[in-house]
């Protein structure tokens, strides 16, 4: 399962939501769970926002699931609430021709 996430914050809330994803980020790598991958990029725009963009890999529905029950991932989204101007819009991937060790470092067969 891979998805993209992508939300924009105003400009004033994003050194607050980059100090957000690091925590994020830290929760997730203490549970050193081998079956998530997530990454996090930021996007610069003419207009003054800052875009978000997260690729999520789990290796099943219950991966997910889990993931969605820890409380690094509650308090993230909750605090998003706060910071975003636009909400987050979730996109299921399909990998279509990945053979090399993409962007979240795994390979794919």
């Amino acid at each position: 399962m891979e998805f993209l996430i992508r939300y924009r914050v105003a400009p004033e809330n994003a050194a607050a939501q980059v100090a957000a994803v690091r925590k994020f980020k830290d929760g997730m790598r203490a549970d050193d769970d081998p079956d998530q991958r997530y990454d996090v990029y930021r996007e610069t725009e003419e207009d003054g926002g800052v875009t978000f963009v997260h690729l999520a890999w789990m290796a099943t529905e219950e991966d997910f699931k889990r993931f969605q029950s820890t409380d690094h991932f509650k308090e993230f989204t909750d605090g998003l609430k706060s910071r975003a101007i636009s909400p987050p819009t979730v996109t299921a991937l399909i990998s279509v021709a990945v053979d090399h060790v993409g962007l979240l470092g795994r390979s794919n067969p």
